[in-house]
C-alpha cells in the first residue's frame, strides 16, 4: 500500500477479508450460479413477488417504528416450534403484543404454500494416468496459512511509504488493506481501502470439522476447482500420517476429471485412532504434459472419547511443622475414567503466592484473570474481569516495587488489559450513565456500582473524563430509597438465593456494595463544578450507613451481608458505634480451622450450600475447597480487618485460608469471588511485604508405568513463577513429597481426564436435556406451519427485512454443480438450496432446562452444549432466540464446538429452546457429546449429561471403505465362535496366545449378565465362572463380577446368558467397587464356550476335549516358560 500523508505520521496498516470473498480461510466466497468467473451483481436476486408484496403491505399497516419492529419480529420464523399465542405471551411490552400476534398469524397463513425443490445430478469421467505421467509432488507448494486477519503494522511515514515483499497468506481471497494515519498537524485520515486479490486458476478447497473424537469415521471431501479453459485429469491423495487410518495406509490416489470452468469433489474416508492434533495434507497433481497442482495442509484436532472431567487438589507446604514435612498424594482411581486414556496429573509448586497469583503467570498473564477462569465472558459484569484484578495486581507491584522481577513487557501488557476492559465496558453504558448486564436489558444498580468503583480506581490508566463517572453516580443516587437503602430494578445477582443469608439480606448487601462504590467515586469529584454532587454523595453515604447500622444492630444478618456491611462502614468512616457493632457481629460468625479463619454459611440459615470438611485431618491432607460465596465473604472480612486493625494476627489467619483456595490456574470459582479475593489479598500482601529472602526445598517423586520419576526444586519467596512444565505424573500413581527450608509454599495438583458417564450426583437441583432430531416433521395443529421448515436453507435476500428464508417461492431456482460445491464452503450456508441426498446433514437441537422448586439460582445460568462432531450451529437461529421481541435467551456465544446459552433464570417447569445445526463434514459412528447447565456465580451447582445422535440416523452408520475399516478395527478384539474350524490343525494355539504372544495377564471363564452403553464404549457385566490366571487381580474368584469394556466402533457382541473364555492384558481402570475392569482390544482372546449338546456331537468331541485340556492345564499349571 502506498500514500503521501504529512511527514512523520504513524500509519496503522491492516488487511482483512473483504466481506464474503474468502476461499480457504474462515470467511468464504459468495456463491455463483453459473460456471463462468464471477461478475459483480448490480441488482438483487428477484424474490417471490407475491410473498414480498404481501409482507410489505402488512408492515405498511403500522406507522410507528416500535409497532413496525414488533410486527417484523412476529413475521420472523423461530428455529423451534411455538404457536403465535405462545410467542406473544413472552413479549414483555403490552403495546407490542397486538402487532406481534397479528403479524405472526398473518405469516402463518402466508407460508402454507408448497415449495418446489430442484435436484441436480453430477457426472464424472475418468482418464487413467500412470504415476510416471504425473508431475512431481515436490514441485507443488503446500498452502497451510489461512488467517482471518493479516498485516497489522504501525509505520512512521515521511511523505511516502511503500510496503514491499509482504509474505501473503495462502488463502485464495480478496484482501482489503486499510490505512489510517494520525498527525499532529492534520489529525486523523482514513485512506480508501486497497483490494489485493489472491487467486489460482486451479486449486483445491479442503474443509475440516472443528474437532472429531477417536474412532469416529470422517469423510474428507476436497473440492477441485478448474477455472482454466482446458479439461483436467488429476490424481488426488491424502498424505500418510500417524494416528489416522487412510485408504491403502495413505498415499493411495484417486483420479478424477474436472471439466473446464467446473468443480468436482473427491471422497476419502478417514478414521482417527490417536488423540492428537495431526496435520492433514491433501495433494492434487496434474500430468507432466499439463503440470497444474495444489496441496493444502490443515490441522485436524482429535479428542478422546467421553467428556472432560477436572479435579484440583491444594496442599499447604510448611517445613516448620514437622507433621507436614512429608506428604503422600494418592493416585486417582475414578471408576468412570475411560480405558486406554493416557491421563496425567500436573503439579505446580510455588513459594511466592503474591507473584504467582498477581504476576505474569496470573492476573497479568496474556489473557488476564479471564484466562485463569474456565468461564465464558460476554456480559457487562464478565467484562469487568479484565479491569479489576489487573488494577489490584498493578497496585501491589507498584507499592512493593517488584515490576523488575517480571518480564519487561508485563507493565505495558497491564496497561493494555485495562484499556481493553475500559473500551469493552463502555459498550454496556446507557445514555444516563448507568449500565446493564446486556445491551437490551434495563440498568442494574449492582452492576452500575461495580463499574463506578472500578473505573474510579482506574482513572489514571484510562484518562477518562470525570463527567461520565459523575453521571453514573447521579444515576445511583436516584435509586436510593427513603430509608437509606438502595433498590435494584433489574438485578444481576440474587444473593438471597446463594445460601447463608436470612431476612432482608439482599437489600443490605446491595446497599453496602453501593456505599463502597460511592466512596471510591468521591475521588473523581474533586473539581469545584462537582462540589454540589460531592455533598449529595456524602449525604447519601451517611443515610445508607444509618440503614446498615440499624440492620447490623438487629443482629439478623447472614455472613455475607455482615462482612460487606462491616467493610462498607469501616471504609466510609461511619460513626464508631456502628462500626463496632458490625465488627462484633462479623467476628461472632467467624469459623476456625486449625490456625486459619474464614466465614462460611451460618448454621441457622436456610443454606443450600454443601459444607466442605471444616479442616484437614492433618497438615499432610489437601485443603478443603470452599464454594464461591464463602471465598467472597471471607475476602470482604479480610478487607475489613486490614482497614480496622492493619496486618494483625487475625488478618494473617484469614489471608492464609484465602491463599489456599486459589485454583491451579490462579483464579477462584467465578468472577465476583475472584475479583474481591484478589483485591483483598493484594492489599494484605502489600501490608505484609518483606525484603527478607526465604527458601523452600521440595522433592517430588513417583513410581509410574515408565519407572521412577523424581524432581528436586529449590524455590525462593521472591521467585516470580511457579514450576509446572516438567512436573507431570501418571494419573494413577502415588506422588510423594518431602519439604524443607524456612519458607511456606503451596502445591497444587490438576487432574484432567475423560469419563465414560456423568456422575448422577451433579443433577440434584438443576436439570438439562438435549435431543437431536434430523429431518423433523411436526403434526400438531399449532405446528403445521413448521412441517417443511427443515427442508430448505435461509435465503440471504430477505435478511434486510429480518425474516430470512420465509419466502416459500425462493427455493424454486435450479442448483448448478459449481453453486452446490461452493455453497458447501460457506459457513453461514446462506444461499445454497439443499439437494435431497443432503437432508441428513441438517439436524434440529432442542435444549430443555428446569430446576427443582426448592433451590434457586444466584444469578445467570449457562447451558454449555458441546456439538456432535462435524457440526456447527446456525448463527441465524441463535440470533432469533436473543434478538426478537419474544426473547428466549439473554445471550449466546460459540467457541469451537461449544454453544453457550445464557438464561436469566431457570424455571421450575420444563422450558425448551431450539436451533438448527449443519454438518460441514460427513462423520459416521458419531459418539455422544456432553452438555452442562450451571449457576454462573456458583459453578459447583450444575447438571452434566451426555446426549447422542438421532437413532436410525446415517450419523450412526459406517462411512469407511473396506481397508480403512480394517485399519480402524485393528485395535478391536476378534471374537472366536465356539470351536472355530481351521484352528484344530495348529496344536496348542490357545496356550501360545496365553504364554508367548501377547502373553496375557489374566484368564477368566465368565458368564455375561448384561450389556450397557457408556459414552463411546459398550460395557459387559459378567460373573466369573472360573479363574484360570491373574496378575494384579488377586481377589478374583468364582461368583464375583468383572466388567469388560469394548469400543462402540468395534463389532464385538457378547450375548447375555452365554459363557466365554476371555484372556488379555490388565486394565488401568476400576469399577465402583474398586475391582479391576478390562478393555477388550486386539490383545484379547474372546471365545464362546460350547454347549454340552455341541460337545456330545461326534464331529466336535475332539475339539471340546482339546478346550477342556487347555482349561485344566492353564488353570492349574499356568505358563511353563
Amino acid at each position: 500500500m502506498s500514500g503521501s500523508p504529512a511527514s512523520d505520521i504513524p500509519v496503522k496498516v491492516a488487511a482483512k477479508f473483504s466481506p464474503g470473498s474468502a476461499s480457504d480461510g474462515h470467511r468464504l466466497t459468495s456463491t455463483r450460479n453459473s460456471l463462468s468467473c464471477p461478475k459483480e451483481q448490480k441488482t438483487r436476486k428477484k424474490r417471490n413477488v407475491n410473498f414480498q408484496k404481501a409482507i410489505s403491505e402488512k408492515l405498511g399497516q403500522y406507522t410507528s417504528p416500535v409497532a413496525r419492529r414488533c410486527c417484523q419480529d412476529g413475521l420472523t420464523r423461530l428455529p423451534m416450534t411455538r404457536s403465535c399465542e405462545q410467542r406473544a405471551a413472552r413479549v414483555p411490552q403490552p403495546a407490542c403484543r397486538e402487532p406481534f400476534l397479528s403479524c405472526c398469524q398473518f405469516a402463518e397463513v402466508l407460508r402454507k404454500k408448497t415449495r418446489a425443490r430442484g435436484q441436480v445430478g453430477l457426472a464424472r469421467a475418468l482418464e487413467v494416468l500412470q504415476e510416471e505421467d504425473l508431475m512431481e509432488e515436490d514441485e507443488i507448494p503446500v498452502r497451510s496459512f489461512f488467517p482471518e486477519n493479516w498485516l497489522w503494522r504501525v509505520e512512521p511515514v515521511d511523505r511516502y511509504l511503500q510496503l514491499s515483499q509482504l509474505p501473503i497468506p495462502d488463502s485464495l481471497t480478496t484482501w482489503e488493506i486499510h490505512g489510517v494515519s494520525l498527525s499532529k498537524t492534520t489529525g486523523l485520515c482514513v485512506a480508501t481501502p486497497v483490494r489485493l486479490r489472491v487467486f489460482r486458476e486451479f486449486h483445491l478447497h479442503l474443509r475440516l470439522p472443528i474437532s472429531v473424537r477417536r474412532f469416529e469415521q470422517l469423510e474428507l471431501r476436497p473440492v477441485l476447482y478448474n477455472y482454466l479453459d482446458t479439461d483436467l485429469t488429476l490424481s488426488v491423495h491424502v498424505a500418510p500420517v500417524d494416528g489416522l487410518c487412510l485408504a491403502g495406509g495413505g498415499g493411495l490416489a484417486q483420479q478424477v476429471q474436472v471439466p473446464a470452468h467446473s468443480a468436482r469433489p473427491v471422497g476419502f474416508s478417514v478414521v482417527p485412532t490417536a488423540a492428537a492434533a495431526v496435520s492433514l495434507k491433501v495433494v492434487a497433481r496434474g500430468s507432466m504434459e499439463f503440470p497444474v497442482g495444489d496441496a493444502v495442509s490443515k490441522i485436524l484436532k482429535i479428542e478422546k472419547e467421553g467428556a472432560v472431567h477436572t479435579e484440583e487438589l491444594v496442599y499447604e507446604l510448611n517445613p516448620l511443622d514437622h507433621r507436614g514435612r512429608t506428604l503422600e498424594i494418592p493416585g486417582n482411581s475414578d471408576p468412570n475414567i475411560i480405558p486406554d486414556g493416557d491421563h496425567s496429573s500436573f503439579v505446580r509448586v510455588t513459594a511466592s503466592s503474591p507473584l504467582d497469583t498477581l504476576g505474569s503467570g496470573g492476573a497479568l498473564s496474556a489473557g488476564g484473570v479471564a484466562s485463569l477462569l474456565r468461564l465464558p465472558r460476554g456480559c457487562g459484569e464478565q467484562t469487568m474481569i479484565f479491569l479489576a484484578p489487573t488494577l489490584a495486581a498493578s497496585r501491589y507491584l507498584d507499592k512493593t516495587e517488584q515490576w523488575s522481577r517480571l518480564p519487561p513487557e508485563t507493565k505495558d501488557h497491564a496497561v493494555d488489559l485495562v484499556q481493553k476492559g475500559y473500551m469493552r465496558i463502555q459498550q454496556f453504558r446507557k445514555a444516563d450513565g448507568s449500565y446493564g448486564a446486556w445491551l437490551h436489558r434495563d440498568s442494574s444498580t449492582w452492576l452500575t456500582a461495580f463499574v463506578l468503583k472500578v473505573l474510579s480506581l482506574a482513572q489514571e490508566q484510562v484518562d477518562d473524563s470525570p463527567e461520565k463517572l459523575q453521571e453514573t453516580a447521579k444515576w445511583l443516587l436516584s435509586q436510593q430509597q427513603a430509608d437509606g437503602s438502595f433498590r435494584d430494578p433489574c438485578p444481576v445477582i440474587h444473593r438471597g438465593m446463594q445460601g447463608g443469608l436470612v431476612g432482608n439480606d439482599e437489600t443490605v448487601a446491595l446497599t453496602a456494595f453501593v456505599v463502597i462504590a460511592l466512596h471510591h467515586g468521591l475521588a473523581v469529584f474533586q473539581d469545584r463544578r462537582a462540589e454540589q454532587l460531592k455533598q449529595r454523595v456524602e449525604t447519601s453515604i451517611s443515610n445508607a450507613n444509618s440503614f446498615l447500622g440499624a440492620k447490623a444492630s438487629a443482629g439478623l444478618l447472614g455472613a455475607h451481608a455482615a462482612a460487606i456491611t462491616a467493610y462498607a462502614l469501616t471504609l466510609s468512616k461511619a460513626p464508631e458505634d456502628l462500626r463496632d457493632v458490625a465488627h462484633n457481629n462479623l467476628m461472632a460468625m467467624a469459623q476456625e480451622t486449625g490456625d486459619k479463619l474464614y466465614w462460611g454459611s451460618v448454621i441457622s440459615s436456610q443454606s443450600n450450600v454443601v459444607s466442605p470438611t471444616p479442616a484437614p485431618r492433618s497438615p499432610a491432607d489437601p485443603v478443603p475447597q470452599a464454594p464461591a460465596l464463602w471465598i467472597e465473604t471471607t475476602a470482604y472480612g479480610l478487607l475489613h480487618l486490614l482497614l480496622r486493625e492493619g496486618r494483625a494476627e487475625m488478618a494473617d489467619q484469614v489471608a492464609a485460608w484465602l491463599t489456599h483456595q486459589g485454583s491451579f490456574q490462579g483464579g477462584f470459582r467465578s468472577t465476583q469471588d475472584t475479583v474481591i479475593a484478589l483485591d483483598a489479598l493484594s492489599a494484605y500482601w502489600i501490608a505484609s511485604h518483606t525484603a527478607e529472602d526465604r527458601g523452600l526445598n521440595v522433592t517430588i517423586s513417583s513410581q509410574g508405568r515408565n519407572g521412577f520419576k523424581s524432581h528436586v526444586l529449590q524455590l525462593s519467596n521472591h521467585q516470580a513463577q511457579g514450576v509446572e512444565e516438567e512436573l507431570q505424573f501418571s494419573l494413577g500413581s502415588k506422588i510423594n513429597v518431602k519439604v524443607g527450608g524456612n519458607s511456606k509454599g503451596t502445591l497444587k495438583v490438576l487432574r484432567t481426564y475423560n469419563v465414560l458417564d456423568m456422575q448422577n450426583t451433579t443433577c440434584q437441583d438443576l436439570q438439562i436435556e438435549v435431543t437431536v432430531q434430523g429431518h423433523v416433521e411436526y403434526t400438531m395443529a399449532a405446528e403445521e406451519d413448521y412441517k417443511d421448515y427443515y427442508d430448505y436453507e435461509n435465503q440471504g435476500d430477505s435478511e434486510s427485512l429480518g425474516f430470512a428464508g420465509d419466502d416459500p417461492g425462493a427455493l424454486s431456482r435450479p442448483v448448478t454443480p459449481l453453486q452446490l460445491f461452493e455453497g458447501r464452503r460457506s459457513r453461514r450456508r446462506r444461499e445454497v438450496p439443499k439437494v435431497a441426498e443432503e437432508q441428513e446433514a441438517r439436524v434440529q437441537y432442542t435444549v430443555c432446562i428446569w430446576r427443582n422448586g426448592k433451590v434457586g439460582l444466584s444469578g445467570m445460568a449457562i447451558a454449555d452444549i458441546t456439538l456432535l462432531s462435524g457440526f456447527h450451529a446456525l448463527r441465524a437461529d441463535l440470533e432469533k432466540l436473543t434478538s426478537l421481541s419474544d426473547r428466549y435467551v439473554s445471550h449466546f456465544e460459540t467457541e469451537g464446538p461449544h454453544v453457550l446459552l445464557y438464561f436469566d433464570s431457570v424455571p421450575t417447569s420444563r422450558e425448551c429452546v431450539g436451533f438448527g445445526a449443519v454438518q460441514e463434514v460427513a462423520v459416521g459412528l458419531v459418539q455422544p457429546a456432553s452438555a452442562t447447565l450451571y449457576d454462573y456465580y456458583n459453578p459447583e451447582h450444575k447438571c452434566s449429561v451426555f446426549y447422542g445422535a438421532p437413532t436410525k440416523s446415517k450419523l450412526l452408520s459406517t462411512l469407511c471403505s473396506a481397508d480403512v475399516c480394517q485399519c480402524a478395527e485393528g485395535k478391536c478384539p476378534r471374537q472366536r465362535r465356539a470351536l472355530e474350524r481351521g484352528q484344530m490343525e495348529e496344536e496348542g494355539y490357545r496356550m501360545k496366545f496365553a504364554c508367548y504372544y501377547p502373553r496375557v495377564d489374566y484368564g477368566f471363564q465368565v458368564k455375561v449378565l448384561r450389556e450397557d452403553s457408556r459414552a463411546a464404549f459398550r460395557l459387559f457385566e459378567t460373573s466369573v465362572v472360573q479363574v484360570l490366571h491373574f496378575s494384579k487381580d488377586a481377589q478374583a474368584a468364582a461368583g464375583q463380577t468383572r466388567n469388560f469394556l469394548v469400543r462402540a466402533s468395534c463389532r464385538l457382541r457378547l450375548e447375555p446368558g452365554k459363557e466365554y473364555l476371555i484372556m488379555g492384558l490388565d486394565g488401568t481402570t476400576h469399577d465402583l467397587k474398586g475391582q479391576p475392569q478390562y478393555l477388550l482390544d486386539s490383545n484379547s482372546w474372546i471365545e464362546e464356550m460350547p454347549s454340552e449338546r455341541l460337545c456330545r456331537s461326534t464331529r466336535q468331541r475332539a475339539a471340546c476335549a482339546q478346550l477342556r485340556a487347555f482349561l485344566q492345564e492353564y488353570g492349574t499349571q499356568g505358563c511353563q516358560v
